[in-house]
């Protein structure tokens, strides 16, 4: 059942009425610019963004910026709004890394708390 519900979101966010939604853009969140950095990448903008709308499809939390190209490099964040009334909390961080010309996802972690234990995902 959990897992049925988990593909019911992800199927949702894939609609294109919620793509608009949920996009990384200043119709959907406050963005703050929290320093800097030097990743392996590059140097890069470290933003914190807060969604205008408590959407279960936003996060909160922390965007990594490249200087060069201004392509997302990494998130660290949380959803707006759990998921599901039973996950206590949510982590999400993606990594992206450049490949010629185009920026791709690198890794995506998830990691669940349901009450008291940590569900882990890949």
């Amino acid at each position: 059942m959990v897992f049925q519900r988990l593909l019911q979101s992800e199927q949702e966010a894939l609609t294109e009425e919620n793509q608009a939604r949920v996009a990384l853009n200043r119709d959907n969140y406050v963005f703050t610019l929290a320093g800097s950095e030097r990743l392996p990448t590059g140097s890069s903008y470290i933003l914190s963004v807060e969604p205008r709308t408590n959407n279960k499809l936003l996060y909160r939390g922390r965007i990594w910026v490249d200087a060069q190209d201004f392509a997302v490099v990494r998130i660290d964040a949380a959803p707006a709004k759990n998921p599901l009334f039973w996950t206590k909390e949510t982590k999400i961080e993606q990594v992206y890394g450049k490949v010629g010309e185009f920026w791709l996802p690198h890794s995506n972690k998830s990691n669940e708390r349901i009450g008291s234990v940590a569900m882990p995902s890949f």
